[in-house]
């Protein structure tokens, strides 16, 4: 994206803004729906509540998570694709450092700070009903272009069965794959008329891909159906060889990652890059 002077200086002034109004580890905000509940934490930087008003959550958390380089807080936030350019641990300022926040006409802003290369992100979340839309923002305030996607990971509780669009494609002939360190064991995967079921088993560790139109991953759990979308671009090029959407399963502590990636870009100085999402619920039938 271009520079434009007025545009940087529009976020130069929301930045500050946000620093002034609301610093680093403001307490819980809230939006209220007639239907449901969002919860944003600026003290670890993410969702932390989704899900009717009166329960469950269908977020994981886990708020004893041991101290160390990286908290697995749970919840959702969002990291840098590719992994493989900061491995691990996470970046702190994206993942483990608290956020700028505040509340305004019915939409949370959140905002990291700026990483080692200038990388900061920006959410919105607005409540409507049982629906959760979400605007990412990846900006780059460095000196140098930066090459990577907005990665949104959302952890849940360990789902009876997650669900995705059946769409076979030269890339992935099966409409999916797994991770080349998966070891797929008990866990079931077939095909369901127009869709991929998973029927996980947490015994071990394991991720799968997949790169569909339909841009969604839903899952089961308890008595609701929890479904996360996003805009996938078939011409354009996704981390990990494609994989615009995936699934971890993790069996130590047990719960699942639904993730979406926006495109592999080039942001400039001064660019950016959007994402918009949304999580929305329903019971099962």
């Amino acid at each position: 994206m271009p520079f434009s002077h007025t545009g940087y200086a529009k976020r130069v002034i929301a930045l500050l803004s946000a620093l002034l109004i609301a610093p680093p580890a403001t307490p819980d905000l809230h939006l209220v729906s007639n239907s449901a509940r969002a919860i944003v934490s600026p003290k670890v930087g993410r969702l932390i509540y989704f899900g009717p008003l009166n329960g469950p959550n269908l977020l994981w958390l886990d708020r004893s998570a041991p101290d160390g380089p990286w908290r697995n807080w749970g919840g959702d936030k969002l990291w840098t694709a590719p992994q493989s350019d900061w491995n691990w641990p996470p970046i702190a300022e994206h993942d483990g450092l608290p956020h700028h926040a505040s509340l305004n006409d019915n939409t949370i802003h959140l905002l990291s700070d700026p990483d080692a290369r200038g990388v900061r992100f920006v959410r919105e979340f607005c409540l409507n009903g049982r629906e959760l839309t979400i605007v990412n923002r990846m900006e780059n305030f460095g000196h140098d272009p930066v090459r990577a996607a907005i990665w949104q990971i959302t952890q849940i509780p360990g789902p009876s069965e997650i669900r995705f669009a059946y769409e076979p494609s030269a890339l992935f002939p099966a409409g999916w794959e797994a991770y080349p360190w998966t070891t797929q064991g008990a866990t079931r995967i077939y095909r369901d008329a127009n869709e991929i079921a998973i029927s996980p088993n947490f015994a071990t560790a394991q991720k799968y891909g997949m790169a569909t139109k339909a841009g969604y991953l839903r899952a089961k759990i308890g008595n609701f159906w929890l479904r996360l979308t996003h805009p996938y671009r078939p011409e354009a090029t996704y981390a990990d060889n494609g994989k615009a959407q995936q699934v971890f399963l993790s069996n130590s502590p047990r719960y699942a990652e639904l993730e979406v990636t926006a495109p592999l870009e080039t942001i400039p100085p001064n660019g950016h890059q959007s994402m918009t999402t949304t999580l929305s619920f329903e019971r099962a039938r």
